[in-house]
């Protein structure tokens, strides 16, 4: 029982930095009310918990500021049709939901995992810090820059060879150097902050998005890492990038190129991630803009066709909501 509390008293604590973000007043003594209220022993200490071991996972995002309006429905309207075996769209500034199928359900989530592997390493390192390759991270199979062992790269570079063409190997590469050495420890810190950012249907067993037991997530919380991402100008801005090179302190040069075919799209496309995996099937998170500057996240999980639904529902989303 002692243990369930101190798990609680962490969750807790990462409740009141979610609220400080939203610009509540007084948001400690709200949820130290709250602790007393529902009679967790000690519950005074969950201030102390959120200075100190919730502190290393609170980074330096920009505010989020509280939406003035929220969309709405146009009076006539149908829904799509959605092959995927979850979806959901979010509205960006409200985080108001526009569109659901199976939100909630767990399944693999492919390298969209990627999107939480970059959230803890920005945690972690510096951008520029120069790291080294080890031999075990050039090992996996597929998707990988083929980094060599001994290799010294910058954090900078191995991020957006994660987060643009996806590749497995920079993502070991920056678990161990984010985990001081160990890949598990990464991993751990990785529930740690799905805990933090109360994500109730997501646990990871590595850093790269690979099928493996116990690692899954749903639409809802995709949605929710992803938009916690985009808070990071540096990976927003990673991203929306379809194609760059980079360089290795050796010299070597890797051209990066996204998997992302909606960038070619009619689309006002902003990123974000691809996965796919036998178990995870075809999985897209996008973000898109209208032409009056709103912008939503669209996910598809498990998909027949992921572009092409996720530009379905993109359509649709701005073609029946209405911003005032």
């Amino acid at each position: 029982m002692d243990f369930a509390y101190e798990w609680l008293k962490l969750a807790l604590a990462g409740m009141m930095v979610m609220v400080e973000l939203l610009g509540v007043n007084d948001s400690s003594g709200l949820v130290l009310n709250y602790a007393k209220t529902v009679g967790i022993p000690d519950y005074h200490h969950v201030q102390e918990v959120k200075n100190t071991e919730v502190a290393e996972f609170n980074p330096p995002i920009k505010s989020i500021a509280l939406p003035t309006t929220i969309p709405y429905l146009d009076d006539n309207f149908s829904y799509p049709v959605v092959d995927a075996r979850s979806a959901v769209v979010v509205d960006m500034n409200s985080g108001a939901v526009l569109y659901e199928k199976n939100i909630d359900e767990r399944r693999a989530m492919a390298s969209t995992t990627k999107l939480m592997t970059a959230i803890v390493v920005l945690d972690n390192l510096k951008t520029e810090q120069i790291v080294t390759v080890d031999y075990e991270d050039t090992l996996i199979e597929p998707m990988k820059m083929y980094l060599t062992a001994g290799e010294r790269i910058s954090v900078d570079s191995l991020m957006k060879a994660l987060l643009i063409p996806s590749y497995n190997d920079a993502a070991l590469v920056l678990a161990r150097a984010a985990g001081e050495g160990e890949i598990d420890k990464f991993v751990e810190m990785m529930n740690q902050k799905a805990l933090v950012m109360g994500l109730k249907n997501t646990h990871f067993a590595n850093s790269h998005g690979l099928d493996a037991p116990e690692h899954y997530s749903s639409a809802r919380d995709m949605a929710l890492i992803a938009r916690y991402a985009l808070n990071f100008d540096y990976i927003a801005d990673i991203v929306a990038t379809d194609k760059t090179m980079v360089y290795s302190e050796s010299g070597n040069a890797y051209n990066l190129s996204t998997t992302n075919e909606l960038f070619d799209s009619y689309l006002d496309v902003r990123g974000v991630k691809t996965g796919f995996t036998d178990e995870a099937g075809q999985v897209l998170i996008t973000r898109a803009y209208n032409d009056e500057g709103q912008d939503i996240l669209c996910v598809v999980m498990n998909s027949p066709d992921r572009f092409q639904e996720s530009k379905s529902l993109i359509d649709w989303t701005f073609r029946v909501y209405y911003w005032d």
